[in-house]
């Protein structure tokens, strides 16, 4: 994510340099809409439009990645939960045949008998 942030760092840089740089005065028309500017300020207004284009066109993959990563977060959570549950259970369960208080008596397939 911070190379991506410093790539986008970078290209915002070189193109208000490049408008900067190209500063003669231009005349526009778009769609019946007619403007005289300087080119720097047209390029940099293209190139904000742009970027903002970018972002409105990637936002609902982010969003449905968000929600993946929140859903998923929710279950590590839950299975961390389940297993801490499942290690205190196997350790009580450990712990009790070793009590000394408690009487282990062998196992025998024979009955007594009574004499």
């Amino acid at each position: 994510m911070k190379i991506f942030t410093l790539l986008a760092l970078l290209i915002a840089i070189v193109a208000g340099v490049f408008a900067l740089q190209n500063s003669t005065p231009v005349f526009v028309q778009f769609m019946g809409w007619q403007a005289q500017a300087s080119m720097a300020l047209i390029l940099l207004i293209t190139f904000s439009l742009g970027v903002l284009f970018g972002v409105l066109i990637s936002l609902p993959a982010m969003i449905r990645r968000m929600g993946k990563i929140s859903h998923f977060r929710s279950q590590i959570d839950q299975l961390a939960y389940d297993l801490d549950v499942a290690n205190r259970q196997l350790s009580q369960a450990s712990a009790s045949p070793m009590d000394p208080h408690v009487e282990q008596r062998p196992h025998s397939l024979e009955h007594p008998t009574t004499a």
